[in-house]
């Protein structure tokens, strides 16, 4: 769990860094005389959000808390239902090949119950029938 939370706020951290170098790029073509990258502006920056971040660093604590909280208890939900789910398909596969299996027995018994051996056997040892002579049969004209 603790590698998961890693790779992600690895890559939310590679995310942030590619974006920011993006858009100092692109901010520094709407600059007329002052460099993105200028040492005074970014001191002058820094010490504006530290002001800002001052009062709002409880707020800000309490915010990121919360989030913190709300994921990991999303990730929770989410393993869980990954794992009920995941019993659920192997309960369904199971039940699939035991079908899989039933139907080739069936279609098995089916390709002997329908042989012309079978059927004759049947008929004799059961139902004592048996094949009449050439002499007893009669062919009738429609």
């Amino acid at each position: 769990m603790l590698r998961e939370g890693l790779s992600v706020a690895g890559a939310g951290i590679v995310a942030g860094v590619g974006g920011a170098c993006l858009l100092t790029r692109s901010l520094a073509t709407l600059l007329f005389g002052v460099h993105a990258i200028e040492p005074l502006t970014l001191k002058a920056g820094s010490v504006r959000v530290a002001s800002v971040s001052a009062r709002l660093l409880p707020l800000a604590v309490v915010a990121l808390w919360i989030a913190v909280l709300a994921s990991a208890t999303g990730v929770v939900y989410v393993k869980h239902e990954a794992r009920t789910l995941f019993v659920e398909l192997e309960k369904l596969s199971s039940e699939r090949d035991r079908l899989n299996i039933e139907w080739g027995r069936l279609q098995l018994e089916q390709s002997a119950w329908s042989a012309y051996a079978f059927v004759e056997r049947v008929a004799s040892e059961r139902l004592h029938m048996s094949i009449p002579d050439s002499r007893d049969i009669e062919i009738l004209a429609p």
